[in-house]
């Protein structure tokens, strides 16, 4: 069951480029590793609606976009760039769509307000804004990523 849910939107998109790459990502990681309280990226594809980038509604949240939210309880502004984990630093700027964070504001848009389960409790994020940041290395395949993930090739 998935936990996580939009007070504005159920709905959320992914590009298709995307969607195959994540799902090669999604299948390389066992099932019973995700042991957060959220749901993890295979709900997340599962329930994702699917669309050509150039189809992707206004302000979604995709891999290698800027984003920038507010925790509604603390008035805790943050801003992370979702990105491939090949290219994420730890959570200091860049953070990897596999990540718990990364998963929760993934195919979400731009005014959106995500309830994100974490160990402390239910947080209540509203998306205030979104853009696009360039992927400075090639794309990488899903074959590519699986075998990076099973066998540490770059």
């Amino acid at each position: 069951m998935n936990t996580m849910n939009t007070m504005n939107r159920d709905i959320i998109f992914i590009a298709l480029d995307d969607y195959r790459r994540l799902s090669a990502l999604a299948a390389a990681v066992p099932r019973d590793a995700h042991g957060g309280p959220g749901p993890s990226l295979r709900d997340e594809l599962a329930r994702a609606t699917t669309v050509a980038r150039d189809s992707l509604p206004p302000g979604v949240v995709t891999v290698n976009s800027r984003v920038r939210f507010v925790d509604e309880a603390s008035g805790e502004e943050e801003t992370y760039i979702i990105t491939w984990p090949e290219r994420a630093d730890g959570g200091v700027e860049r953070v990897s769509v596999l990540a718990p964070i990364g998963t929760a504001l993934l195919g979400y848009r731009e005014g959106d307000e995500v309830a994100w389960p974490t160990p402390g409790g239910v947080r209540q994020l509203r998306i205030l804004s979104v853009e696009p940041v360039a992927d400075d290395r090639g794309p990488e395949t899903p074959e590519e990523a699986v075998a990076r993930l099973l066998y540490g090739r770059r």
